[in-house]
């Protein structure tokens, strides 16, 4: 995996697994507890074994996070291209350097599988936007219950104020 394809794809992922991934070692194997501690001691924040497994699973499935030994994570890893140096390139053959960067720009340009990534990291983004207006809408039906709970009670209070007033007067 390229750092970023791995970039990509930890963007499509949500706050928390992406707190999890930043704990994951890259070379030891961390069993769910170990991982819970670390969290735990690195951010200050506990969070349930089962959430934590629920974005363990999700990095897995998206490719960050290997589970080489059952129960054990680490991370995926990412391997940086090798850079040609450009004198040995001149010294092998001149003519040919021009045409070979051109040549293997087009296919990364149009390779499908980034084409979809990106189109994945898109759809991502917007199910977030999505679940932050979820959340807003909630949160103002919210917000409109309490409204009218307290316009009701206000509204208790004024009949029986009005009773009172009809009774003495």
């Amino acid at each position: 995996m390229t750092p970023r394809r791995r970039d990509e794809r930890l963007s499509g992922q949500t706050n928390v697994a992406q707190k999890v991934y930043g704990i994951v070692p890259i070379r030891d194997c961390f069993t769910v507890g170990e991982l819970a501690h670390a969290l735990k001691t690195q951010t200050g924040a506990g969070l349930d074994i089962r959430t934590l497994r629920g974005c363990l699973r999700m990095l897995a499935d998206a490719g960050l996070v290997r589970e080489p030994v059952p129960g054990s994570f680490r991370r995926a890893e990412i391997k940086e291209k090798e850079k040609t140096d450009m004198p040995r390139s001149a010294s092998i053959a001149p003519a040919a350097a021009p045409v070979a960067p051109a040549a293997s720009a087009a296919p990364t340009a149009l390779d499908p599988i980034d084409i979809l990534a990106g189109f994945a990291t898109r759809l991502r983004g917007l199910r977030k936007d999505f679940d932050r207006l979820a959340d807003d809408i909630d949160a103002a039906a919210l917000s409109m219950g309490e409204h009218g709970q307290a316009t009701a009670a206000e509204l208790e209070r004024f009949r029986q104020l009005k009773a009172l007033l009809k009774d003495v007067g």
